[in-house]
């Protein structure tokens, strides 16, 4: 009978390869000696390397590949040899849920997503994903920063960076520079590149796109000109837990006798609307504004519970029409398509 195909005996750097190499040299522990050990470094090794990926759940994935080999480990008996293997492979498990649990990300992404990030904090997220895997320093993130964006000091980018890799966001690595003393670059973990794309921070600067200080800035210098064609508003954060976007909308409302347009609105629920934002516009309709202002024609749309959040755009033409759809990017595209898009999540909205 001719003899079952072997697997190479170089660790493998496929995880499943490498679980069934460790596996059949436990199988054959008399004949192959204690070349499972050089298995078990490889599966320790692989964790590492993902672990400075930012990959901080690699422990557990370590401890599934090891579960059909811990189990065989258990049932080794009779020699010198199979104790030794059998306390190799509890140690090794035993390192991986130590690993786990001090590994254990500390915030969830969710977590992460709720709470407010600085334009500057923005910045710096934007820097390292175009940065891609090269790892920056705080000078290299300076050198590239956006001038439209109020430019930090040294000091506060290295302070930003430092909170990132508290929890998990980005990874730190020495090096050596001039005069011999280490240096910290950063690079985003798995994690960041992840939170990247919840906020849906941009990986390269789009033709036509505007900052959000920019933005907002020619977005209230658009509320005040005397026309009757109207702006298209919404605002999908939840202004609860938003400070920055809090800000913009308290500008709004501390001048709501300077409007001089109609106001299309749409507001995702929160407390803050139905607390703040709601009575400050139905207290304006209700005054007596002899001064003509414009703060009766504030029409506002309570988001569905049900509605689409699907990418969205704002829109600043050179007729000065504006449907700013949420304030993450801001690409300039035509009238219409802005329209359009805006009328897409009117329909889902209720009359407030």
């Amino acid at each position: 009978m001719a003899d079952e195909p072997r697997l190479p005996l170089r660790a493998d750097s496929d995880p499943q390869v490498l679980a069934a190499q460790l596996t059949q040299a436990l199988q054959d522990l008399p004949a192959e000696g204690a070349r499972y050990q050089g298995y078990l470094a490889q599966v320790v090794r692989s964790c590492f390397l993902a672990i400075q990926d930012g990959d901080l759940e690699s422990p557990q994935a370590s401890l599934d590949l090891l579960v059909p080999a811990l189990h065989l480990g258990e049932r080794l008996v009779g020699s010198t040899e199979a104790a030794e293997a059998a306390a190799w492979m509890r140690a090794t498990a035993r390192f991986f849920e130590i690993a786990k649990e001090a590994l254990a990300p500390r915030l969830t992404l969710d977590t992460l997503l709720a709470r407010d990030r600085s334009e500057t904090e923005r910045e710096v997220l934007r820097i390292l994903l175009r940065a891609e895997k090269v790892a920056l320093r705080r000078g290299e993130i300076a050198a590239r920063w956006d001038a439209a964006h109020a430019q930090p000091t040294d000091v506060r980018i290295g302070q930003i960076l430092a909170s990132f890799h508290d929890v998990g966001l980005v990874v730190r690595i020495k090096q050596p520079a001039r005069g011999g003393s280490d240096v910290a670059f950063y690079r985003l973990s798995r994690l960041g590149r992840e939170l990247c794309e919840q906020l849906r921070l941009p990986t390269a600067m789009p033709e036509g796109l505007v900052p959000q200080e920019r933005f907002y800035a020619r977005l209230k210098a658009a509320l005040r000109v005397d026309t009757t064609a109207p702006i298209y508003l919404t605002t999908f954060d939840n202004l609860d837990h938003h400070r920055s976007a809090r800000r913009f909308h308290d500008e709004v409302l501390a001048s709501l006798s300077e409007i001089r347009r109609p106001v299309h609105w749409i507001f995702t629920p929160s407390t803050f609307f139905t607390g703040h934002v709601q009575p400050r516009i139905q207290g304006a309709r209700a005054a007596d504004t002899p001064a003509g202002g414009a703060r009766s024609v504030v029409h506002l749309y309570l988001q569905g519970s049900d509605a689409s959040r699907e990418p969205t755009i704002q829109v600043l033409d050179g007729d000065s029409y504006f449907y700013p759809i949420a304030p993450k990017i801001a690409l300039t595209a035509s009238r219409d398509a802005g329209r359009e898009t805006w009328e897409l999540h009117r329909t889902t909205a209720n009359v407030a």
